[in-house]
């Protein structure tokens, strides 16, 4: 998928229910914080402003 230059999907199919997780193998941070992360990488990455309400490094 990586190789054709032409966009795809990949489909994940998830079965509902809790997982016990214990608390010393879990984040630090939250699903919010991890997305400006995200967010910061791809501008950085790219050279580009994704989110121009955002704080720049």
């Amino acid at each position: 998928m990586l190789d054709d230059k032409e966009m795809g999907y990949i489909v994940a199919k998830i079965e509902p229910g809790k997982h016990p997780w214990p608390w010393e193998k879990r984040k630090p941070t939250d699903g919010v914080e991890d997305k400006y992360r995200f967010m910061r990488h791809v501008e950085k990455l790219e050279g580009i402003v994704v989110h121009p309400g955002a704080p720049q490094n």
